[in-house]
């Protein structure tokens, strides 16, 4: 197989060729356009010149005119003639001027001499004042249309020239496109032929490897990736030839070996079938042991419990008395306080009913007190009613009397009230004290009482303190008795359970066995199933050996 030039390096110079066509075409196209572009603003600044220019020579010629006919009517009046003499110096330099900037043709040079001889003339016409200067004026305007006539055929034809010139480029850009999309076409189409073809006989190779047939082809000349890729191929089949020959020797191989397994396998079962029957009845034997240790664990069990119940019960009593001692003793202490707390109230209510009696002497003393200031009041309220009579008898001397007797009066009846409201404050005060003085005999009475239930309730708690007390010893007996028979019942249960642990180890042991060799049976049957799908499966494989073509 021979190597052709790689596809990189082909995409690579056709790439390269249509860039530099595109390149060319880019400054062939810009030059073009540069250059036309020049070509039509030189001609474009021609165009905006002429019709200036011309404006400039015919207005000069109109001046001329009309200053050659006032020189005809007034040929002596120098203002006129110097003005003549300077609109045909204008005219002759802007005719000048217009030949010169313009790129006239034969026929517009003849037509501006024209034009300049017969401004000539019609100025020598005009100062003879010659009546032929209207004929050589006339002259003169046909050959200004002449001129302008000539300038509008020369810039059509400049036109046509620009267009047919511009038509040219664009041809000239459009061929060297259609030239670069041919070439280019052209480079991709043989690119793509050279890809096609050889990857077609690539894929025919693959196609046979894949239906069995590994004999060496040859592939003929190709570009170098897909060269290397046809190598590749080749040296898998080869590969694949050097696979299926050992798989035929292997499978040969595995179909003796897997029956002669098949066979061993099958011995090996029958033995271990034996085995793991002997094994069963050892294990049942062991088995039946167990069982009848699980149950003298049982009754331990049932043993033990009961003695902790007992013990239990016995601490719960034990407890529970603790807690009735010490609430009969909290409470006997606290009656203790409560007793010494009635006789301070009792000591309290007797000073109590001695200070109502003293509040209700008091009350009397205030009622004593009223009386006497109610009766002030009333000899007051009196002397000041004389004191009014004597001030009235007085008359106007009498006034100020009058006004302190008045005044004296109400202080009377003031003094007067207060005392009414103080009496019946006092009276008041007298029924709550008397009311406070029964109450307080009945505490004290009520006092007396509770100090005897108080007394009695505190024999009683004492009593009760004593009761609990004996109990309690009896509890403790009996918790401890309950923890001595826990004791001797959790040392049997250890002893049953070690003896259960040797029994459950034996049965577990035979059943491990047993296990072990059921285990080996099905290991060995599926050992020779595995050794009967292995020979299928060896004579498959020689069959899909024999399928291939080496």
């Amino acid at each position: 197989m021979k190597d052709q030039p790689s596809l990189l390096s082909r995409v690579t110079a056709g790439t390269a060729l249509l860039l530099l066509l595109v390149f060319g075409m880019t400054l062939l196209g810009v030059n073009a356009i540069r250059a036309f572009d020049a070509a039509v603003q030189q001609e474009l600044g021609t165009l905006r010149e002429r019709p200036a220019l011309a404006q400039a020579v015919t207005s000069d010629v109109i001046t001329a005119v009309r200053l050659g006919d006032r020189l005809a009517l007034a040929p002596d009046d120098p203002a006129v003639r110097a003005a003549a003499d300077s609109a045909l110096a204008a005219l002759d330099l802007s005719t000048r001027g217009y030949a010169e900037v313009l790129r006239l043709t034969a026929e517009e040079r003849l037509s501006v001499g024209r034009i300049t001889e017969g401004v000539r003339r019609l100025g020598v016409l005009s100062r003879e004042g010659d009546p032929g200067r209207s004929a050589v004026a006339d002259t003169l305007v046909d050959e200004l249309r002449t001129l302008v006539a000539v300038q509008e055929i020369d810039a059509v034809e400049r036109a046509r020239t620009l267009a047919a010139a511009s038509e040219q480029r664009r041809a000239l850009i459009w061929w060297l496109f259609a030239a670069a999309l041919v070439i280019g076409v052209s480079s991709a189409v043989s690119t793509v032929r050279k890809v096609v073809v050889p990857l077609q006989r690539l894929v025919e190779v693959t196609e046979r490897v894949g239906a069995g047939d590994l004999r060496p082809v040859d592939l003929g000349p190709m570009p170098r990736e897909l060269g290397l890729l046809a190598a590749a191929v080749q040296r898998m089949s080869e590969g694949l030839r050097g696979v299926v020959g050992s798989v035929g020797d292997v499978s040969s191989s595995l179909t003796e070996h897997a029956s002669q397994l098949s066979g061993r396998s099958r011995d090996l079962a029958d033995s271990a079938s034996h085995v793991s029957s002997a094994i069963s009845e050892v294990s049942a034997s062991a088995e039946q042991q167990a069982e009848g240790m699980r149950q003298t664990d049982a009754l331990l069990g049932d043993l033990r419990s009961a003695a902790t119940r007992s013990s239990g019960a016995g601490q719960r009593v034990v407890a529970v008395a603790e807690g009735i001692r010490r609430t009969a003793a909290t409470h006997q202490a606290h009656l203790g306080a409560a007793s010494t707390t009635l006789l301070e109230l009792h000591q309290v209510v007797e000073q109590t009913t001695a200070s109502v009696g003293q509040l209700t002497h008091a009350a009397a003393d205030v009622s004593d007190f009223v009386s006497l200031t109610g009766e002030l009041a009333a000899q007051t309220e009196l002397l000041a009613l004389n004191a009014a009579i004597e001030a009235a008898r007085a008359g106007a001397t009498g006034e100020g009397f009058a006004v302190v007797a008045s005044e004296i009066r109400q202080l009377a009846e003031t003094s007067s009230e207060g005392a009414r409201r103080i009496a019946k404050t006092v009276a008041t005060l007298d029924e709550q004290v008397r009311l406070v003085a029964a109450t307080v005999a009945a505490g004290t009475a009520r006092v007396s009482g509770v100090e005897g239930v108080a007394a009695g309730v505190t024999r009683a708690l004492a009593e009760i303190v004593q009761a609990v007390e004996e109990v309690s010893q009896a509890a403790g007996t009996v918790a401890r008795e309950a923890a001595a028979h826990r004791a001797l019942a959790d040392r049997l249960a250890a002893t049953a359970a070690d003896v259960g642990r040797s029994a459950q180890g034996n049965a577990h042991a035979a059943q491990e066995v047993t296990d072990f060799a059921q285990q080996q049976t099905v290991a060995t049957s599926q050992i020779a199933s595995a050794a009967d799908t292995l020979v299928a499966t060896a004579d498959r494989l020689t069959r899909l050996v024999r399928g291939f073509r080496v």
